[in-house]
């Protein structure tokens, strides 16, 4: 028999591990951009980690920016999902920065361009495939907007913010594992040539567009750029694009695109809750534990499949669900 509570922290670890690897095999050129569209799934991990330890009475220093924390954190359940805030609030406040961004810009390029119109967001690119786009990140970021100001210019507080998440996630690894976390050989050597672009365009006025741009842009990012720095057998990587394949479904409702049967199948909370919280008691026996696959039995109890024919359906219904957000760009 296995305990449960060990299984747990044996993924937690190798979570943060797999996470802070991920972070630092990029190259120091794409690594800002790379962090601009991790930070979400960064903030959900830490944040899990946080309240894991917690629960396990197991001490840590005060996280000061919690209420942060959670913030980007929900992020991560895309803009239908929040239980706090409603996708229609939402929707009113990506539109709010659209134009506190609009007018930031603009008077920004008034002195050289007098004539310049911004009707777009910047986006970014990789291997001609779009990962993200600045209203996504002022959105993301929004909490630390001063008022009536781009988010470029709270970069410090940001930049303080991401400082006391990496120290964070180091304790954990520490605490938990009795070892400190080293940064892996070969470092810094990813070159995933992420592009910037700013080929502005009108059909970006109407929000909708925007959200059904950035939320092609995180399953992007997830498919293309961020499995990239993970290990074949990452359940990190699993729990990222199962969570977002889940989350998907509410998004799809909220902008009426009918794609129901997407989800058949594979559409599981309890399965879900156990990505999204680390939380295996009563969800999984003991004896159900096997040490031998990857997620320890996890993916098998729910799904009767494999770790790799799992991450294939779900990157393959991410897939549609990327034809039909493209579907329902309105020109």
């Amino acid at each position: 028999m296995y305990d449960i509570k060990e299984i747990a922290k044996k993924l937690l670890i190798r979570d943060c591990i797999e996470l802070s690897n991920a972070i630092f095999y990029i190259s120091e050129k794409d690594r800002p951009v790379f962090m601009l569209a991790s930070t979400p799934y960064i903030c959900l991990v830490a944040n899990e980690a946080y309240e894991w330890c917690r629960k396990a009475k197991i001490s840590l220093t005060t996280f000061e920016s919690k209420e942060h924390l959670e913030n980007i954190r929900a992020k991560a359940k895309l803009f239908g999902n929040d239980t706090i805030v409603s996708f229609n609030e939402q929707r009113l406040m990506i539109e709010s920065i659209f134009r506190t961004e609009h007018a930031y810009y603009k008077k920004l390029a008034k002195p050289y361009c007098p004539d310049f119109l911004i009707d777009d967001v910047g986006t970014y690119m990789l291997n001609n495939t779009y990962i993200g786009n600045t209203i996504q990140y002022a959105y993301d970021f929004h909490l630390f907007s001063k008022p009536n100001k781009s988010i470029h210019d709270s970069g410090d507080e940001i930049k303080s913010f991401s400082s006391e998440i990496g120290s964070m996630l180091q304790e954990i690894i520490t605490i938990l594992s009795g070892t400190s976390y080293r940064i892996p050989q070969g470092a810094n050597i990813s070159q995933l040539h992420i592009n910037r672009d700013f080929n502005f365009k009108r059909k970006f006025k109407q929000i909708d567009n925007i959200l059904i741009f950035s939320l092609a842009c995180r399953i992007n990012f997830l498919l293309h750029c961020f499995k990239k720095n993970c290990p074949q057998d990452s359940m990190l990587y699993l729990r990222l694009i199962y969570i977002t394949f889940y989350s998907s479904r509410n998004e799809l409702q909220n902008l009426k695109i009918d794609c129901d049967h997407i989800f058949d199948g594979y559409f599981d909370r309890v399965f879900r809750n156990c990505m999204a919280h680390y939380s295996l008691y009563q969800k999984v026996a003991d004896n159900e534990i096997k040490l031998t696959t990857t997620g320890y039995g996890v993916i098998e109890k729910f799904f009767d499949v494999d770790y790799i024919e799992l991450v294939n359906t779900i990157e393959s219904k991410l897939t549609l669900i990327l034809s039909a957000l493209e579907m329902h760009y309105k020109s």
